[in-house]
């Protein structure tokens, strides 16, 4: 007689009061049940009465689907957006504005948004999810301000290009440069973040590289040299850092590849 086990081809589960257990074939099961009963873990586990169900029927608990409000702080404006909302919002920042000015303007904006977390992209130095000194294109204020506190709910912050970067980031070993207000920067290897400050690196005798590829550098240049000037910090960059990929992002992306 065919054992009833046999016709069940989908991953078997064996219910017990105990807990719930999966197998993919039925000989995985009777050589699990097998060393149970060796060590009189389940002394009842092939009798008539154990339970055996397809685990279509087991039910799996649901999770909760958060939804995330993501703010890009940058030099020239903020930008913000929900996670189930496709639109982007933004309003311009500049040299003065502080973190509390800037809270307050994203909260006006939100205010009938739904969200109960909160990711920061923030243009200078983070460490473990802290702003450690203030940025230098914006205002003063940023270092020690609560910001969970502000909005009510989680805050992670991270540096605003590592928060670029992750989302363009497929493995290997990648270089993200961001060509905005100034030049943001990280690499990503083997899936781990390393945040760094190439814009203070020496490139000319007019300076540093942020000096040569900033937003203020590329109205002094015009868009033409600016742009070869871009392009050979990328192509140097790149092979200094061994990088597989290079992506570009920030405002002047478009610029530094034409």
């Amino acid at each position: 007689m065919q054992h009833p086990c046999a016709k069940i081809d989908r991953a078997i589960v064996i219910e017990r009061a105990c807990r719930v257990q999966r197998y993919t074939n039925l000989d995985a099961f009777l050589s699990a049940a097998k060393e149970q009963l060796d060590a009189r873990a389940c002394p009842r586990a092939l009798e008539p009465n154990c339970r055996i169900i397809q685990h279509r029927d087991v039910p799996m608990p649901r999770k909760k689907v958060h939804s995330t409000l993501v703010i890009d702080i940058g030099g020239g404006h903020v930008k913000f957006r929900v996670s189930h909302r496709r639109a982007i919002e933004q309003f311009t920042s500049g040299p003065v504005m502080t973190a509390r000015q800037a809270v307050k303007q994203v909260l006006k904006r939100t205010r009938d948004w739904r969200y109960d977390r909160v990711t920061i992209g923030f243009p200078g130095i983070v460490i473990d999810a802290c702003i450690v000194c203030e940025p230098a294109n914006l205002g003063h204020g940023w270092v020690g301000f609560d910001s969970a506190k502000a909005f009510g709910c989680p805050v992670r912050i991270m540096n605003d290009a590592a928060m670029q970067a992750l989302g363009g980031y497929t493995g290997g070993r990648m270089l993200f440069l961001g060509f905005g207000t100034a030049l943001g920067s990280v690499l990503i290897a083997d899936s781990t973040i390393y945040p760094i400050e190439l814009s203070h690196l020496p490139f000319t005798k007019r300076g540093l590289i942020q000096n040569n590829v900033g937003d203020e550098a590329r109205r002094r240049l015009g868009n033409k040299r600016w742009s070869t000037s871009a392009k050979r910090i990328i192509s140097e960059l790149r092979g200094a850092l061994h990088a597989q990929v290079v992506v570009v992002g920030g405002g002047n992306a478009l610029n530094s590849c034409c």
